[in-house]
Protein backbone atom coordinates (compact mmCIF):
# COMPACT_ATOMS: atom_id res chain seq x y z
CA UNK A 1 0.00 0.00 0.00
CA UNK A 2 1.14 3.47 -0.56
CA UNK A 3 -0.57 6.88 -0.92
CA UNK A 4 -0.11 10.47 -2.46
CA UNK A 5 -1.20 13.47 -1.08
CA UNK A 6 -1.80 16.31 -4.14
CA UNK A 7 -2.80 20.08 -3.77
CA UNK A 8 -4.45 21.58 -6.32
CA UNK A 9 -5.11 25.41 -6.37
CA UNK A 10 -8.02 26.98 -8.63
CA UNK A 11 -7.96 23.92 -10.22
CA UNK A 12 -3.91 23.87 -11.08
CA UNK A 13 -1.88 21.11 -9.21
CA UNK A 14 0.76 22.86 -6.83
CA UNK A 15 2.19 19.97 -4.83
CA UNK A 16 2.49 16.50 -5.29
CA UNK A 17 4.29 14.28 -2.01
CA UNK A 18 4.06 10.70 -0.99
CA UNK A 19 3.05 10.15 2.64
CA UNK A 20 3.67 7.29 5.20
CA UNK A 21 1.01 4.91 6.10
CA UNK A 22 1.60 5.04 9.80
CA UNK A 23 1.58 1.95 12.06
CA UNK A 24 -2.17 2.81 13.51
CA UNK A 25 -3.45 3.95 9.80
CA UNK A 26 -2.12 0.12 8.36
CA UNK A 27 -4.16 -1.58 10.88
CA UNK A 28 -7.39 0.75 10.21
CA UNK A 29 -7.24 0.07 6.26
CA UNK A 30 -7.48 -3.49 7.62
CA UNK A 31 -10.66 -2.30 9.39
CA UNK A 32 -12.00 -0.43 6.61
CA UNK A 33 -11.50 -3.31 4.35
CA UNK A 34 -13.21 -5.98 6.77
CA UNK A 35 -16.17 -2.99 7.12
CA UNK A 36 -15.40 -2.70 10.89
CA UNK A 37 -13.65 0.69 10.68
CA UNK A 38 -15.06 4.01 9.55
CA UNK A 39 -13.16 5.08 6.42
CA UNK A 40 -11.07 7.70 5.65
CA UNK A 41 -13.39 10.55 6.40
CA UNK A 42 -11.59 14.00 6.42
CA UNK A 43 -8.13 15.70 6.22
CA UNK A 44 -6.07 17.60 8.73
CA UNK A 45 -3.65 20.61 8.05
CA UNK A 46 -1.55 21.78 10.35
CA UNK A 47 1.98 24.43 10.71
CA UNK A 48 5.38 23.11 12.12
CA UNK A 49 8.39 24.70 14.37
CA UNK A 50 11.11 25.82 12.26
CA UNK A 51 13.16 23.13 13.10
CA UNK A 52 10.50 20.25 14.18
CA UNK A 53 13.57 17.52 14.06
CA UNK A 54 13.19 16.20 10.90
CA UNK A 55 10.31 16.73 8.14
CA UNK A 56 10.08 12.91 7.47
CA UNK A 57 7.28 11.20 8.98
CA UNK A 58 7.07 8.42 11.25
CA UNK A 59 5.33 5.34 11.13
CA UNK A 60 4.69 6.02 15.24
CA UNK A 61 3.21 9.67 14.63
CA UNK A 62 -0.60 9.55 16.48
CA UNK A 63 -1.44 13.68 15.63
CA UNK A 64 -0.62 16.22 13.77
CA UNK A 65 2.33 19.17 15.29
CA UNK A 66 0.23 21.89 15.51
CA UNK A 67 -3.39 21.55 13.65
CA UNK A 68 -4.82 24.28 11.88
CA UNK A 69 -7.90 23.29 10.26
CA UNK A 70 -10.05 19.81 9.08
CA UNK A 71 -11.67 19.46 6.12
CA UNK A 72 -13.87 16.55 5.32
CA UNK A 73 -13.69 14.39 2.74
CA UNK A 74 -16.86 14.80 0.29
CA UNK A 75 -16.72 12.27 -2.02
CA UNK A 76 -14.52 9.25 -2.79
CA UNK A 77 -13.58 7.70 -6.46
CA UNK A 78 -12.49 2.95 -6.45
CA UNK A 79 -10.52 2.54 -9.69
CA UNK A 80 -10.27 -1.01 -9.07
CA UNK A 81 -8.47 -3.63 -12.00
CA UNK A 82 -5.55 -4.47 -13.17
CA UNK A 83 -2.08 -4.91 -10.94
CA UNK A 84 -3.16 -2.35 -8.80
CA UNK A 85 -6.09 -0.62 -7.33
CA UNK A 86 -7.01 3.00 -6.06
CA UNK A 87 -8.97 5.35 -4.10
CA UNK A 88 -8.98 8.84 -4.36
CA UNK A 89 -10.35 11.01 -1.39
CA UNK A 90 -11.52 14.64 -1.90
CA UNK A 91 -11.76 17.47 -0.06
CA UNK A 92 -11.71 21.16 -0.39
CA UNK A 93 -10.83 23.93 1.89
CA UNK A 94 -13.13 26.89 2.62
CA UNK A 95 -11.68 30.28 0.56
CA UNK A 96 -11.77 32.20 4.15
CA UNK A 97 -8.92 29.27 5.32
CA UNK A 98 -5.41 31.33 4.88
CA UNK A 99 -2.53 29.90 6.51
CA UNK A 100 1.14 28.25 6.07
CA UNK A 101 0.38 24.83 5.61
CA UNK A 102 3.87 21.74 6.62
CA UNK A 103 1.93 19.09 7.04
CA UNK A 104 -0.78 16.90 6.08
CA UNK A 105 -2.82 14.34 7.12
CA UNK A 106 -5.68 11.69 7.08
CA UNK A 107 -8.30 10.52 9.64
CA UNK A 108 -11.13 7.94 10.07
CA UNK A 109 -14.24 8.60 12.12
CA UNK A 110 -16.38 11.84 12.57
CA UNK A 111 -15.16 15.22 13.07
CA UNK A 112 -15.94 16.55 16.41
CA UNK A 113 -14.81 19.80 16.79
CA UNK A 114 -12.23 22.67 15.03
CA UNK A 115 -8.80 21.71 15.96
CA UNK A 116 -7.71 25.17 15.92
CA UNK A 117 -9.42 26.80 19.44
CA UNK A 118 -8.31 30.49 18.96
CA UNK A 119 -6.58 32.41 16.48
CA UNK A 120 -5.38 35.43 17.50
CA UNK A 121 -5.31 37.21 14.62
CA UNK A 122 -8.55 36.53 13.76
CA UNK A 123 -9.86 38.52 16.83
CA UNK A 124 -9.78 42.10 14.87
CA UNK A 125 -11.98 44.63 17.02
CA UNK A 126 -12.43 42.56 20.12
CA UNK A 127 -8.50 42.29 20.65
CA UNK A 128 -7.50 43.55 24.10
CA UNK A 129 -4.07 44.80 24.22
CA UNK A 130 -1.10 45.39 22.30
CA UNK A 131 -1.09 44.69 18.45
CA UNK A 132 1.59 44.18 16.21
CA UNK A 133 2.55 44.89 12.73
CA UNK A 134 5.70 44.54 10.65
CA UNK A 135 7.47 41.78 9.26
CA UNK A 136 5.58 38.76 11.43
CA UNK A 137 6.87 34.79 10.47
CA UNK A 138 3.08 34.65 10.71
CA UNK A 139 1.63 30.49 9.92
CA UNK A 140 -2.11 31.13 10.30
CA UNK A 141 -3.79 33.85 8.92
CA UNK A 142 -2.54 36.63 7.17
CA UNK A 143 -1.36 38.90 10.71
CA UNK A 144 -1.27 37.88 14.16
CA UNK A 145 -0.78 40.67 17.30
CA UNK A 146 2.34 41.19 19.26
CA UNK A 147 2.84 41.03 23.02
CA UNK A 148 4.99 44.30 23.11
CA UNK A 149 4.18 45.08 26.81
CA UNK A 150 3.62 42.93 29.93
CA UNK A 151 -0.38 44.54 29.08
CA UNK A 152 -2.76 41.22 28.59
CA UNK A 153 -3.92 40.35 25.20
CA UNK A 154 -7.75 39.32 25.37
CA UNK A 155 -9.54 38.10 22.67
CA UNK A 156 -13.33 37.43 23.35
CA UNK A 157 -14.58 34.80 21.15
CA UNK A 158 -16.59 32.03 21.17
CA UNK A 159 -14.96 28.94 21.20
CA UNK A 160 -14.89 25.19 22.05
CA UNK A 161 -12.37 22.67 22.45
CA UNK A 162 -14.52 19.96 22.79
CA UNK A 163 -14.86 17.07 25.42
CA UNK A 164 -10.88 16.89 26.53
CA UNK A 165 -8.92 13.87 28.27
CA UNK A 166 -6.55 14.99 31.33
CA UNK A 167 -3.49 13.66 28.83
CA UNK A 168 -4.77 15.85 26.10
CA UNK A 169 -3.00 18.52 24.79
CA UNK A 170 -3.64 22.49 24.38
CA UNK A 171 -0.78 23.51 22.01
CA UNK A 172 0.66 27.76 21.61
CA UNK A 173 2.25 28.79 18.59
CA UNK A 174 4.37 31.79 18.76
CA UNK A 175 7.65 33.37 17.66
CA UNK A 176 9.72 35.42 19.87
CA UNK A 177 11.63 38.15 18.60
CA UNK A 178 14.81 38.09 20.77
CA UNK A 179 17.11 34.86 21.91
CA UNK A 180 15.43 35.37 25.48
CA UNK A 181 13.87 32.63 27.59
CA UNK A 182 10.35 33.83 28.48
CA UNK A 183 7.05 32.85 30.14
CA UNK A 184 3.72 33.45 28.91
CA UNK A 185 0.85 32.99 30.60
CA UNK A 186 -2.47 31.82 29.33
CA UNK A 187 -6.10 31.97 30.78
CA UNK A 188 -9.36 30.51 29.30
CA UNK A 189 -12.32 31.48 30.87
CA UNK A 190 -15.77 29.47 30.27
CA UNK A 191 -19.24 30.75 30.14
CA UNK A 192 -19.76 30.57 33.32
CA UNK A 193 -16.24 32.12 34.45
CA UNK A 194 -14.75 29.18 35.77
CA UNK A 195 -10.63 30.12 34.59
CA UNK A 196 -7.99 27.52 33.20
CA UNK A 197 -4.65 28.68 33.60
CA UNK A 198 -1.00 27.79 32.65
CA UNK A 199 2.12 28.99 31.57
CA UNK A 200 4.18 28.25 28.58
CA UNK A 201 8.01 29.03 28.45
CA UNK A 202 9.58 29.71 24.86
CA UNK A 203 12.79 28.89 24.43
CA UNK A 204 15.62 31.34 24.14
CA UNK A 205 15.81 31.68 20.19
CA UNK A 206 14.02 33.45 17.92
CA UNK A 207 12.74 30.68 15.68
CA UNK A 208 8.93 29.48 15.46
CA UNK A 209 7.96 27.76 18.62
CA UNK A 210 5.29 25.03 19.32
CA UNK A 211 4.49 24.58 23.05
CA UNK A 212 2.27 22.01 24.02
CA UNK A 213 1.16 21.53 28.21
CA UNK A 214 -1.83 18.83 28.97
CA UNK A 215 -4.71 19.34 30.20
CA UNK A 216 -4.35 17.73 33.98
CA UNK A 217 -1.07 20.25 34.44
CA UNK A 218 -3.57 23.56 33.94
CA UNK A 219 -4.73 25.63 37.14
CA UNK A 220 -8.43 25.68 37.64
CA UNK A 221 -10.76 28.15 39.06
CA UNK A 222 -14.37 27.37 39.06
CA UNK A 223 -16.96 29.58 39.35
CA UNK A 224 -19.86 28.90 42.31
CA UNK A 225 -21.66 26.12 41.83
CA UNK A 226 -20.07 24.28 39.15
CA UNK A 227 -18.09 21.28 39.46
CA UNK A 228 -15.89 21.13 36.10
CA UNK A 229 -14.63 23.52 33.62
CA UNK A 230 -16.14 23.75 30.52
CA UNK A 231 -14.25 23.14 27.24
CA UNK A 232 -17.28 23.30 25.43
CA UNK A 233 -18.46 26.84 25.95
CA UNK A 234 -15.21 29.07 25.83
CA UNK A 235 -16.13 32.66 26.13
CA UNK A 236 -12.78 34.51 26.20
CA UNK A 237 -8.55 34.04 26.09
CA UNK A 238 -6.21 35.96 27.18
CA UNK A 239 -2.28 35.86 26.85
CA UNK A 240 0.30 37.98 29.13
CA UNK A 241 4.02 37.80 29.02
CA UNK A 242 6.29 38.28 31.60
CA UNK A 243 8.92 41.03 31.83
CA UNK A 244 11.61 39.90 29.74
CA UNK A 245 12.64 42.30 26.90
CA UNK A 246 10.50 40.00 24.12
CA UNK A 247 7.81 41.54 21.65
CA UNK A 248 6.24 37.74 20.85
CA UNK A 249 4.51 37.45 18.00
CA UNK A 250 0.98 34.80 19.07
CA UNK A 251 -0.51 32.72 16.25
CA UNK A 252 -3.07 30.69 17.55
CA UNK A 253 -3.65 27.83 20.48
CA UNK A 254 -4.40 24.21 18.88
CA UNK A 255 -6.28 21.18 20.75
CA UNK A 256 -4.35 18.29 19.94
CA UNK A 257 -6.87 15.03 21.53
CA UNK A 258 -6.04 11.49 19.48
CA UNK A 259 -9.52 10.69 21.21
CA UNK A 260 -11.33 13.30 19.11
CA UNK A 261 -8.98 13.22 15.85
CA UNK A 262 -9.04 9.48 15.55
CA UNK A 263 -6.55 7.59 14.17
CA UNK A 264 -4.40 9.42 12.11
CA UNK A 265 -3.68 7.16 9.44
CA UNK A 266 -1.38 8.74 7.03
CA UNK A 267 0.94 12.17 7.37
CA UNK A 268 3.42 13.76 4.67
CA UNK A 269 5.47 16.90 5.61
CA UNK A 270 7.05 19.11 3.68
CA UNK A 271 10.24 20.96 3.61
CA UNK A 272 8.91 23.95 1.68
CA UNK A 273 5.26 25.06 2.81
CA UNK A 274 2.33 25.84 0.80
CA UNK A 275 0.44 28.72 1.28
CA UNK A 276 -3.13 29.08 1.65
CA UNK A 277 -4.26 32.67 0.56
CA UNK A 278 -7.79 33.90 1.65
CA UNK A 279 -10.17 33.73 -1.46
CA UNK A 280 -8.46 31.37 -3.30
CA UNK A 281 -9.91 27.77 -4.21
CA UNK A 282 -7.85 24.60 -2.75
CA UNK A 283 -8.36 21.02 -3.32
CA UNK A 284 -6.89 18.49 -1.82
CA UNK A 285 -6.28 15.04 -2.92
CA UNK A 286 -5.55 11.97 -1.43
CA UNK A 287 -5.09 8.68 -3.64
CA UNK A 288 -4.62 5.09 -2.06
CA UNK A 289 -3.18 3.17 -3.93
CA UNK A 290 -2.91 -1.09 -3.23
CA UNK A 291 -0.42 -2.91 -5.44
CA UNK A 292 -1.86 -6.25 -6.46
CA UNK A 293 0.79 -7.79 -8.18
Amino acid sequence: MSGTYRVFEDGVLISETKNVLTAAGKAAILGIMAGTTPRISRLGLGIMPTAPGGFDPAVTDTTLNFPLVDTPVLFTIPLYGGASSKIVYKSRLDETVSGVIYEIGSYNGPEINEPLLVSFGDADTDVVGPAGGGANDVRIGPTSPQLTTTTALVITKAASAGSLLPTDQIALACKPSAATASVITIIITDANGSTATKTFTLAANTSYQVIRNAVNTFGFVLASGVTTFDWDSISSVSAQRDAAANNIILDGLAVLSPLQAGELMSHAKYTTPLVKRAGVRMDIEYELTFNLA
